[in-house]
């Protein structure tokens, strides 16, 4: 499973390299579906690793507190800002958003805590 893990982080620095021409956008859809994908299998494997070796969870170091509190932060601006859909899902033209940011955090809490150990 850690070498799965390894392999899906490998796999998002291909992100800049998707390109399909059949949605609209071209440039961002598909580079943030593809991305998003491969970060919610990521963090599925994640959480499988982090169950049975428990080194792989998150430290408490303060830059992971505040990119936690930034999403806390981000999520209640969605909820209670001025619109709702469009600060939670974002538009197309743009794939940003509380979403957007979500996957970002998971990519970030999963890479920095997966490259600090060694496959086996």
């Amino acid at each position: 499973m850690k070498k799965l893990l390894f392999i899906l982080i490998l796999l998002t620095t291909l992100t800049p390299l998707v390109l399909f021409d059949k949605l609209p956008f071209p440039f961002i859809t598909e580079k943030t579906l593809y991305f998003r994908l491969l970060v919610d299998i990521l963090l599925i494997v994640w959480t499988v690793v982090t169950f049975q070796n428990p080194e792989f969870l998150p430290h408490k170091i303060p830059l992971n507190i505040a990119l936690l509190v930034l999403g806390i932060v981000t999520l209640l601006t969605a909820i209670f800002g001025y619109d709702f859909q469009s600060s939670f899902w974002s538009g197309l033209e743009r794939m940003e958003g509380f979403v957007g940011l979500f996957h970002t955090l998971i990519f970030f809490f999963v890479l920095s805590n997966s490259l600090n150990t060694t496959p086996q």
